[in-house]
């Protein structure tokens, strides 16, 4: 399939911020998870911990803030705040399910790369009525340095067996797209309200939208 000039052959999309719009709501979780403790959260932390899937999130937290508390006590804090919300409030972004539907309509697999849990993004996806429509979802949980490196899409490269060069990856933060075009996989930056990096986001991509319909034209 032509896509904007480019031969496309898959599509590989981070979930978070990209196709689901619940960044928000991880915002306000790791507000309170800070404030319980007393503390502000970082400018940086939401950066730091967004390539990361829980597992590793926890750790680097317990780390950086000297907490005395386990990973474990902290993933279920989290997922406890979070579980119902995915479960019945969180939507696509804009016009993600026709994107979705145009990709399926002209046979393009799709694949997924998250950082967050089964237990949040299959609820939702199901209730947004997309889950069927991907070929395989996998996390960083399986990745030592999350997306901070670009393994998990060549893995998912790998596993359909089509060349990066005729992939494209839709992310929503710097160091996804970073290290995705690094690999030589063609890159669309997702506008995220959320977001701080939107100039940067905008240098590195290949693509930029506010929003699928964009893409749609």
């Amino acid at each position: 399939m032509k896509f904007k000039g480019k031969e496309i052959k898959a599509c590989i999309f981070d979930l978070d911020g990209t196709l689901l719009d619940s960044c928000s709501i991880w915002k306000e979780v790791d507000e309170r998870f800070f404030e319980k403790r007393g503390m502000k959260v970082p400018s940086d932390y939401s950066k730091e911990i967004g390539p990361l899937g829980l597992d590793k999130a926890s750790e680097y937290t317990i780390k950086r803030f000297n907490l005395k508390e386990k990973k474990e006590d902290i993933i279920n804090e989290w997922l406890s705040d979070v579980i119902r919300c995915y479960e019945e409030e969180v939507e696509l972004k804009p016009y993600a399910k026709e994107f979705l539907d145009f990709l399926k309509k002209n046979n393009i697999p799709m694949f997924v790369a998250t950082a967050n849990s089964r237990e949040c993004y299959e609820p939702a996806l199901k209730r947004n009525g997309i889950y069927e429509y991907f070929d395989y979802i996998e996390n960083t949980s399986s990745y030592p340095k999350g997306k901070k490196d670009p393994a998990i899409y060549l893995d998912l490269s790998e596993r359909c067996g089509i060349d990066p060069k005729n992939i494209i990856v839709f992310e929503d933060i710097v160091i996804g797209l970073e290290n995705a075009a690094k690999a030589g996989f063609i890159t669309c930056a997702i506008y995220e309200k959320t977001s701080q990096e939107e100039d940067k986001k905008k240098e590195i991509a290949d693509f930029y939208c506010i929003d699928y319909l964009e893409l749609l034209r």
